[in-house]
């Protein structure tokens, strides 16, 4: 076991030979994408799923946005925001969530947030996210920018912070994480800090280099619980970590899973790209992680990265890491983008799931019945 694991503080190991490979089933049941009742323009970016099972899908292409809401049985019902600089308008919508009867929508690059009641769509607040003193308090430069939100019970919110940069010197591989309060100011005491990705640069002309990430660097995998909670991972190890509402280290749980031998071979590369990475170190191994989601029953859906270039490896746990089931799903690994998380959402008894096949002209939210079988 590597010494960062075994010297942790409230560390359970698990055995991983505990249950048979196959014990969920998902049958496709509907289909949430453009149709003659509605046409989505741009690419869906996000979305979110109510407790009545209605979707809000954020679709965007430059000059154009909307979420876009769907019923449960995939017929549109109607468009909340547009493209726009005014009130209830949006040049991005980077963070959506949905907590009992409200919607939220945060724009990274206006760094607003709006509240919408879900009775009606009705827009009740709408305010401009303040980072100043949380950016003083952690010396933070001025390209750090509110890029996610999340509801929480009570009334409260999380917000993640981020920076993007070009310059290798400048730190933008953290993530961060704050109480957002209702009148759109941050409190200065930051919850949680966390590397957010590996990645490499690209030298580029006039002296720039260009950050860029590959299918195999490791990064940062968050779930955020109703409660407040945060559950983090480092895709390097199965190693889940559960931290408390102020981001206080609780406990931890392992699997020794073995990973998958990785070479620059498995992914496609550009000749300028294989390249750099001649110089670079790489790993010999896959990540061991892909995702992580939880549900709205405080279930854990981790999935692992296999020697199968087709599958992960899904496994269902409770929050002290004790397996309920495990199941594969159709995934490529030679395709993961790194940066952030695929849009998955396990809510109802459905899993949902963000597929995309521009090639073909694919772009949609399935909707999966989940079944868990005994064996």
């Amino acid at each position: 076991m590597p010494d960062h694991i075994s010297n942790l503080n409230n560390l359970v190991v698990h055995p991983i030979d505990i249950q048979p490979p196959d014990t969920v089933i998902l049958t496709r049941e509907t289909i949430f994408e453009s149709s003659d009742e509605v046409f989505m323009s741009g690419n869906i970016s996000n979305f979110a799923v109510d407790d009545q099972g209605r979707l809000f899908i954020v679709s965007s292409v430059p000059g154009n946005l909307g979420v876009y809401v769907f019923n449960p049985d995939g017929s549109y019902l109607t468009t909340i925001g547009s493209y726009g600089r005014g009130p209830g308008e949006f040049e991005a919508v980077g963070g959506i969530d949905v907590l009992d009867d409200e919607l939220i929508l945060l724009d990274p690059r206006l760094q607003k947030f709006a509240v919408y009641s879900l009775g009606n769509f009705d827009k009740t607040k709408e305010e401009v996210v303040n980072l100043t003193e949380a950016m003083r308090a952690d010396q933070m430069p001025a390209i750090a920018r509110g890029t996610d939100v999340a509801l929480l019970e009570n009334g409260k919110m999380v917000l993640q912070v981020g920076m993007s940069s070009l310059n290798e010197e400048m730190d933008g591989r953290q993530i961060f994480y704050y109480s957002l309060k209702r009148d759109g100011t941050v409190n200065p005491e930051r919850l949680l800090r966390l590397e957010r990705h590996a990645r490499y640069f690209l030298p580029e002309r006039e002296g720039w280099a260009i950050p860029v990430t590959k299918p195999f660097n490791r990064s940062s995998l968050v779930s955020i619980a109703r409660s407040g909670s945060f559950f983090t991972a480092w895709t390097e190890d199965f190693l889940i970590k559960k931290h408390d509402a102020n981001g206080h280290y609780i406990r931890s749980f392992y699997y020794p899973i073995e990973k998958s031998d990785f070479s620059l071979n498995q992914i496609n590369l550009a000749d300028h790209e294989r390249r750099m990475l001649r110089g670079e170190e790489i790993p010999d191994t896959w990540p061991a992680l892909h995702t992580m989601e939880l549900d709205d029953e405080g279930r854990l859906w981790v999935a692992t990265i296999t020697d199968s270039e087709t599958k992960f490896t899904w496994w269902v746990l409770n929050q002290d890491g004790e397996v309920i089931a495990r199941f594969q799903k159709q995934g490529e690994r030679s395709n993961r983008f790194v940066p952030s998380k695929p849009l998955i959402t396990i809510e109802n008894g459905y899993f949902y799931s963000h597929e995309r096949e521009l090639r073909l002209g694919i772009d949609q939210i399935v909707k999966y019945k989940i079944e868990f079988i005994e064996r």
